[in-house]
C-alpha cells in the first residue's frame, strides 16, 4: 500500500501538471493550426468519464455485455448521424450559440423560460455525474492507500484529498475557462489538457487490462474460457440481455453525446473548421473502440480472482494491488483520475455558462436597468466584472455542492447506477432536440409539457428513492412504504414491468416526457417567433417567408439598434456588421425607418456571442417593445464590455492595417466586404474602384484584362477562377507580372460561406530562389563525383568485411566441428587417468598419477575456454530465455561442485530459493560454473552460493573467504588472459578466459555482472536476474552438506554403451575400481548378446553416449533398455554433442546429462543421485 499523503501529493502534483499543460497549450498552441483537429477529437473524449474507467467492468461483472449502449450509442451518432451534428454546429455558429439550453430555446422562440428549465434539468442531472468523479478519486485513493474501497466517504484523508482536488480544478477552469466574457471563445490551453488527459486515460485503461489479462490467467481467450466453467462468472453467459434496456441505454449514450453540456461546449464552442468534425467522425469513434478492448477480461478476471468479495468497480485498481504491482495500481489511479478530472472541469465550465447566461445575468440586468433609470451614473468596467464573476462563482458553487454531494454518494453501490441516473435527467431533452430538426409542429408549449412531466417524473422514480435510500427522514420514508405495491410506487410507477427499479424508472420518464411534448405540441399551435427561430429556416436566406407583411419590421428605427450595438460591442465592429448585413442583403439600410426583423435577428446573433443568447434575446425584447424602460438605459448596462472591446477592435485594426500583405474578405456571394490599404496598394487600384458588395468577378475581370495575371484568355480565366470559388476549395496561385513582381495569392474558405484571401509580394524569395537553384545545379555535378568515389571505396570495404565474416565463421564451424573429435580422446584420457589414481594409491606414483589427471582437468577447461570464447565473439550464441525455478539450477550446481568441494576440503554451502527467474538456464548456469570455479581455486575453505531479491531483481551471488581482489584490478578481471599475481601455482589452471567468458555472456543475457571484494578477507561475484512471477512445483530442498551426494555405489550393476573402445575400456576399468559391476558393449546388438550371456544381471544404472556407430543413438538404446526389462531404469547420456534439442530430449525422459570430458567425481556424485531418486521413488510407490 501507498502512505495517503504520498499519494495526496502524487495526486495534487498531476493536477498542477495538467496545469502546467494548459499553460504550454495557451501559448504554444496557436503554433500548430494543423493539429487542431486531432486535440479537437481527442478532447471529445471527455465523454469517457470515471464511468467507462471504472463503473463500466463494474457493469460487465454484473451482466457482460450491459456497458455496451455506453460506447455503441456515440460510435452511430457520429457514424449515421453526421449530418445531423455538422447541422448542429452550423446552426450554433450562425446564431452564437454556446450552450444545451440555448440551442433548444432557439427554436422556440428563444424562449427565457425554456431556457430556465433547460437549464435547471442540467444542473440538477449533472451535479451527482461530477459527484461521481470526485468519488471515484476517492475510491481510489482508499484503495491505495488502506487496501480496500470500504468507506470512502470517512476516510478522512480521502476527502481532504478531493476537497484538494476540487478547489485546483476550480482554479484551473477560472484560470483557463473564465478569462474572457465573451464565450464564443476558444481555450487552446484547456483543449491541450483536456486531450492530453484523453490519450493518458486511454493508455492507462490499456495498459492495466492488458498486464492484468495476461499476467494472471495468460490471455483473454483463457479468461473466456475459464470464466465459462468458474463457479462465480458462469452464470454471466447464462444472462440474456433485455433488449427494451439494451435499446433505451443505446437511446441515452446517443442523446447523451450531444445534450450533455460538456459534449455541447466541447463539439460546437471548440469547433474551428470543417476538417475538425470530419476527422472527428473517425478518429473518435476508434477511440472509442479502443477503450472497451479489456472491460470484459477485466470484469471476468477480477470476479473470479476475488471469488466475488470485491467491488467491480474497483478491480481496475484492487486487481494490480493483489499482485503486488503498486506501480500499475498508481497507473490505473492516474488515468481514473484522468477522466474524472477532464469531465469535471468541461461540465462545470459549461454548467456555468448556462447558469450565469440563463439564470443570474437576466435578474442582474434587470436591476441595473431599475437602477440606471433612477441614477443614470456611468460605472466603467463594472458591469463587465459582474458578468464575468458571476460566472466564476458559479464554478465554485457548482464544484463545492458536487463536493458534498460526493460525501453522500458512500452508501451508493455501482458508479454505473449513479452515470445512468444522470444521462436519464439529461435523457428528458431528448423529445425537444429530435423536435427541434425533425418535427415541424414541435412548439415551445409542448416542449415545456412534455419536459415538466418528464422531469418530475425522473424525480420521483429515480432521485427520491436514492435520496431516502441513503437514510432520510422516518417522516419522509413513511411515504415509500404507503405507497408500496400500488401504481404510486417510485420502483414500478404507473404500471408493473420485469424491469429493475433503474431502468423501469428511465423507461417511464421518457415516455411520460415524450407522450407529454406530443401532445402539447398537436393541441398548441407555434408562435410566428418560433417558426422564424425553426433550424429549417435558419439556413435559407429569406427568413421572413413565415411573418405577415404587418409584422416584417419592428417598432425600433435601425438607428436605435445601431446605438445598441455600439453600446455592447463598439462602434468600429457594430458599422462594420451593419455594413455586413447591407452587402449580403443588397440594400442600403435607412437608419431613421423601423428595423427589419432580419435587422433585429442579426443584432441578437451579435450580442448573444457576448452574453448569451437568452440574454441576448431579453435586452432585444426590451428595446424593441419599449416597456417602460429607454434605450439608452439598456445600452448602459453593459458599458465596461463595450469598452474593452472597443480597445480589442481598435488593436485588431491596426494589425490588419500594419501587415505586410494584402487582405481581402468574400461573403458567400462572392462580394468584397473587407479589406486593407496594402491590397489596394499592390494592386493600384483607381480611386472608389474597391467598394463593400464589389463582385469579385469584376475585379478579376479588370486585373486580367491589366496583365496582371499572365498571358490569359480574360474570360477563360475568369471562369475557371470563379470554379474554384464555386467548389468552396483552399487554393494558391501565383501572378507573375512583367516588371519581374511575383504575388502569391492564398484563398481560404470561411466557415458558413465566403472566403479570406492573403497577398504576399514574394519577389525577393523568387529571386533568392532562382540564385539557390543554380547554386544547386553546380553543387549536384559535385556531390555526384564524390558519390561515385564514395561508392567504390564502400564497395571494397563491404567486401572486406564479407572476406572478415566468412573467415570468422569459418573458424566458428571449424572449432564447433572440431569439438567432439577433440573431446572424445581427452574424455577417454580422463577416465584412465582417474583409474590410474585409484591404482597408484597411497604409492610413490601417487603425485604423477594426481599431476597427470590435473594437466587433463586444465587442457579439458581450456579447450571448453576457447570454444566458448570463439562463439561469444562470433555472434553465434545466442539467448533461449524462458521462465523456470532457481532451486532447479542451484541443486544441479550443488552436484556438480559437491566432489571438487570435498577434494579440496571446501566447506561448499548452498542457500536453496525457489523464486522464478526468467533467462536462459544453460548460459547462466555458464556463468555460475565460471564463478564457483573462480572462487574454489582462491578460497580458503568458504565458498557459498545463494541469492538476495531486491525488489524485481534477484541477485545471485558467489562468496568465498579468499585473499580479495585489490581496487585497481577489479577492473580487468573480465579481460581475456588476465589472471591475479597471487596463488602462482594456481596459474596452470587455466588460461584467464573463465570471468571474460562469464561478462560475454552476461552481455548475451542482459544480465548485469558485479564484484565485490576485501583484501584477504574475500570476494563477492554476483549476476542479476530478472524474476518472474509464475507459480511452479517446488523441488525438494537440498541439504547445504558437501557430503550428500557421496554415496557408496559398490555393489551396484551398471549398463555403458559407447562406440569408443578406448573410453568404454578406461570407464569399466573406472567403474569396477568403484566396486561396481558392469556389462559393456559399443552397440545395441553386442549389448543384446552380452545380456543374453547373463541372464541374472540386473542392471542399477545404465551410462550410455549419445552417437553410436550403428546408425542409432544413446536414447534409443535406452528406450530398447527399458523395454527389455519392463521398467524405468535411471540412466545417463555420456556424450561431446551439447547441441540444444539433445540436452532437451534428454531431461524430458528424466535422464541424466553428462558432458564429455567427464569429471569422475561429478560422474559419481550424478550417479549416486540417480539411483538414489530411483530408490526413493520405489519406497513412496
Amino acid at each position: 500500500m501507498i502512505s495517503g499523503w504520498s499519494l495526496a501529493t502524487i495526486t495534487i502534483l498531476y493536477v498542477s501538471f495538467i496545469f502546467f499543460i494548459a499553460y504550454l497549450g495557451d501559448s504554444k498552441f496557436k503554433h500548430w493550426p494543423k493539429n487542431r483537429w486531432l486535440v479537437y477529437s481527442l478532447s471529445l473524449a471527455v465523454y469517457c468519464s470515471s464511468w467507462s474507467f471504472y463503473g463500466a467492468v463494474g457493469q460487465a461483472a454484473e451482466s457482460l455485455w450491459s456497458f455496451l449502449p455506453l460506447y455503441l450509442g456515440p460510435i452511430l451518432v457520429f457514424g449515421l448521424g453526421y449530418s445531423l451534428l455538422a447541422k448542429i454546429i452550423a446552426v450554433s455558429k450562425t446564431e452564437n450559440i454556446t450552450t444545451i439550453a440555448d440551442f433548444i430555446a432557439l427554436r422556440y422562440g428563444k424562449s427565457r423560460s425554456l431556457a430556465v428549465m433547460v437549464t435547471l434539468l442540467a444542473v440538477i442531472s449533472i451535479l451527482p455525474y461530477i459527484a461521481m468523479q470526485l468519488k471515484s478519486i476517492v475510491m481510489g485513493y482508499t484503495i491505495l492507500t488502506e487496501g480496500t474501497a470500504h468507506a470512502s466517504a470517512e476516510n478522512l484523508a480521502g476527502t481532504q484529498t478531493a476537497l484538494i482536488i476540487t478547489i485546483m480544478l476550480a482554479i484551473f477552469t477560472i484560470l483557463f475557462g473564465t478569462r474572457q466574457l465573451d464565450v464564443t471563445e476558444h481555450h487552446p490551453g484547456m483543449m491541450v489538457a483536456i486531450a492530453f488527459e484523453s490519450i493518458l486515460k486511454l493508455v492507462a485503461f490499456l495498459l492495466v487490462g492488458g498486464v492484468i489479462t495476461y499476467s494472471i490467467y495468460g490471455g483473454v481467450s483463457e479468461v473466456w474460457q475459464l470464466a465459462k466453467t468458474h463457479q462465480v462468472t458462469s452464470d454471466l453467459f447464462q444472462q440474456t440481455t433485455n433488449p427494451v434496456t439494451f435499446t433505451s441505454h443505446i437511446l441515452l449514450a446517443m442523446v447523451a453525446i450531444i445534450c450533455l453540456p460538456r459534449q455541447f461546449h466541447v463539439m460546437v464552442v471548440e469547433h474551428t473548421s470543417d476538417q475538425d468534425l470530419r476527422r472527428a467522425r473517425w478518429l473518435f469513434p476508434l477511440y472509442l473502440c479502443l477503450f472497451p478492448l479489456f472491460i470484459i477480461p477485466l470484469a471476468l478476471t477480477g470476479a473470479m480472482y476475488f471469488d466475488g468479495q470485491v467491488s467491480p468497480d474497483t478491480f481496475l485498481i484492487s486487481l494490480p494491488m493483489a499482485l503486488g504491482y503498486e506501480q500499475l495500481s498508481l497507473v490505473g489511479f492516474i488515468g481514473g483520475s484522468s477522466a474524472a478530472i477532464s469531465m469535471v472541469i468541461m461540465a462545470t465550465i459549461a454548467l456555468s455558462t448556462m447558469i450565469s447566461n440563463d439564470l443570474i445575468n437576466p435578474l442582474l440586468l434587470r436591476n441595473q436597468v431599475s437602477r440606471n433609470r433612477v441614477n443614470n451614473h456611468h460605472q466603467p468596467l463594472a458591469m463587465n466584472r459582474l458578468l464575468l464573476n458571476t460566472r466564476r462563482v458559479a464554478i465554485v458553487l457548482i464544484l463545492l455542492l458536487a463536493f458534498i454531494f460526493q460525501i453522500s454518494l458512500g452508501k451508493v453501490e455501482t458508479l454505473a447506477s449513479i452515470g445512468l441516473i444522470s444521462l436519464a435527467g439529461i435523457g428528458q431533452l431528448a423529445p425537444a432536440l429530435i423536435g427541434i430538426i425533425y418535427w415541424h409542429k414541435a412548439n415551445k408549449k409542448g416542449v415545456i409539457i412534455g419536459l415538466s412531466l418528464g422531469a418530475l417524473t425522473w424525480f420521483y422514480t429515480l432521485i427520491l428513492p436514492l435520496f431516502l435510500g441513503w437514510g432520510g427522514a422516518a417522516e419522509a420514508r413513511w411515504w415509500l412504504d404507503w405507497v408500496q405495491h400500488t401504481w404510486l410506487d417510485p420502483n414500478q410507477f404507473l404500471f408493473y414491468s420485469s424491469l429493475d427499479p433503474l431502468n423501469h424508472g428511465i423507461l417511464v420518464s421518457l415516455a411520460v416526457n415524450l407522450l407529454g411534448f406530443l401532445l402539447g405540441s398537436w393541441f398548441f399551435e407555434s408562435v410566428v417567433s418560433e417558426r422564424i427561430h425553426s433550424p429549417l429556416c435558419l439556413l435559407e436566406q429569406n427568413t421572413t417567408k413565415w411573418l405577415p407583411p404587418k409584422m416584417q419590421t419592428s417598432k425600433v428605427s435601425s438607428n436605435d439598434l445601431l446605438a445598441l450595438a455600439v453600446r455592447f460591442v463598439g462602434e468600429e465592429k457594430a458599422n462594420a456588421s451593419f455594413q455586413f448585413f447591407e452587402a449580403i442583403n443588397h440594400e442600403k439600410l435607412n437608419l431613421s425607418q423601423p428595423a427589419s426583423l432580419e435587422l433585429v435577428a442579426h443584432t441578437e446573433r451579435l450580442l448573444a456571442s457576448y452574453i448569451g443568447s437568452a440574454t441576448a434575446r431579453l435586452i432585444l425584447d426590451l428595446a424593441t417593445k419599449r416597456q417602460h424602460i429607454y434605450l439608452s438605459d439598456v445600452a448602459m448596462i453593459v458599458d465596461e464590455a463595450s469598452a474593452a472591446i472597443h480597445f480589442s477592435r481598435e488593436m485588431l485594426h491596426v494589425a490588419i492595417e500594419n501587415i505586410s500583405q494584402g487582405i481581402t474578405v468574400l461573403d458567400k456571394d462572392l462580394c468584397l466586404v473587407v479589406w486593407n490599404s496594402r491590397y489596394l496598394e499592390i494592386f493600384d487600384y483607381p480611386e472608389s474602384f474597391i467598394h463593400v458588395g464589389k463582385s469579385v468577378a469584376e475585379v478579376i475581370r479588370y486585373n486580367a484584362a491589366r496583365g496582371l495575371c499572365g498571358p490569359v484568355v480574360v474570360e477563360d480565366y475568369l471562369t475557371n477562377r470563379i470554379n474554384y470559388f464555386k467548389k468552396g476549395l483552399p487554393h494558391r496561385i501565383e501572378l507573375c507580372w512583367d516588371n519581374g513582381t511575383v504575388i502569391e495569392v492564398q484563398i481560404n474558405p470561411l466557415f458558413g460561406g465566403g472566403f479570406v484571401s492573403t497577398y504576399t509580394d514574394i519577389t525577393p524569395f523568387r529571386r533568392a530562389e532562382q540564385v539557390l537553384k543554380e547554386t544547386n545545379e553546380s553543387l549536384e555535378i559535385r556531390v555526384q563525383q564524390r558519390t561515385e568515389e564514395l561508392s567504390t571505396l564502400n564497395l571494397a570495404l563491404m567486401q572486406a568485411k564479407a572476406e572478415a565474416e566468412q573467415a570468422n565463421h569459418s573458424k566458428t564451424r571449424f572449432l564447433a566441428a572440431a569439438s567432439h573429435d577433440l573431446m572424445q580422446p581427452l574424455n577417454a584420457a580422463r577416465l584412465f587417468a582417474a583409474m590410474l589414481t585409484q591404482q597408484l594409491k597411497d604409492t610413490e606414483y601417487e603425485q604423477t598419477a594426481n599431476h597427470l589427471d590435473s594437466a587433463l582437468k586444465s587442457a579439458e577447461g581450456i579447450l571448453y575456454d576457447l570454444l566458448d570464447i570463439s562463439k561469444l565473439d562470433a555472434g553465434v550464441t545466442t539467448a533461449n530465455k524462458n521462465v523456470f525455478s532457481l532451486a532447479e539450477l542451484f541443486q544441479e550446481l550443488t552436484i556438480e561442485f559437491s566432489a571438487m568441494a570435498q577434494e579440496k576440503q571446501i566447506s561448499f554451502t548452498v542457500v536453496v530459493c525457489h523464486s522464478c527467474i526468467y533467462s536462459d538456464k544453460r548460459l547462466l548456469r555458464r556463468v555460475l560454473q565460471n564463478y564457483l570455479t573462480n572462487a574454489f581455486r582462491y578460497s580458503r575453505g568458504r565458498v557459498l552460493l545463494g541469492a538476495r531479491r531486491q525488489g524485481a531483481i534477484l541477485s545471485l551471488q558467489v562468496w568465498d573467504n579468499g585473499v580479495g581482489i585489490p581496487d585497481h584490478q577489479r577492473d580487468i578481471i573480465f579481460e581475456e588472459f588476465k589472471q591475479l599475481n597471487h596463488h602462482q601455482h594456481e596459474q596452470a589452471e587455466g588460461l584467464g578466459l573463465g570471468l571474460a567468458i562469464a561478462k560475454r555472456i552476461a552481455t548475451v543475457l542482459e544480465h548485469n555482472l558485479s564484484v565485490d571484494s576485501w583484501v584477504n578477507k574475500g570476494t563477492v561475484f554476483t549476476v542479476e536476474v530478472p524474476i518472474q512471477a509464475q507459480s511452479v512445483v517446488t523441488l525438494p530442498s537440498q541439504s547445504t552438506s558437501t557430503n550428500n551426494w557421496v554415496n557408496t555405489l559398490a555393489g551396484k550393476q551398471v549398463i555403458c554403451v559407447d562406440n569408443d573402445l578406448l573410453i568404454l575400456e578406461g570407464m569399466m576399468g573406472l567403474l569396477e575400481k568403484w566396486g561396481l559391476k558392469t556389462v559393456a558393449a559399443p552397440n545395441w546388438p553386442l549389448l543384446q548378446e552380452e545380456l543374453e550371456s547373463e541372464p541374472d544381471f540386473a542392471p542399477d544404472l545404465i551410462l550410455v553416449d549419445y552417437h553410436l556407430a550403428d546408425s542409432t543413438n544413446g536414447l534409443k538404446v535406452v528406450d530398447k533398455l527399458w523395454e527389455h526389462y519392463q521398467q524405468t531404469i535411471p540412466a545417463i547420456l555420456i556424450t561431446a554433442d551439447n547441441d540444444e534439442g539433445v540436452v532437451q530430449r534428454t531431461k524430458s525422459k528424466g535422464i541424466g546429462y553428462l558432458a564429455k570430458p567427464v569429471k569422475p567425481a561429478a560422474l559419481r556424485a550424478l550417479m549416486a543421485k540417480q539411483i538414489m531418486e530411483a530408490e526413493a521413488a520405489l519406497i513412496i510407490d
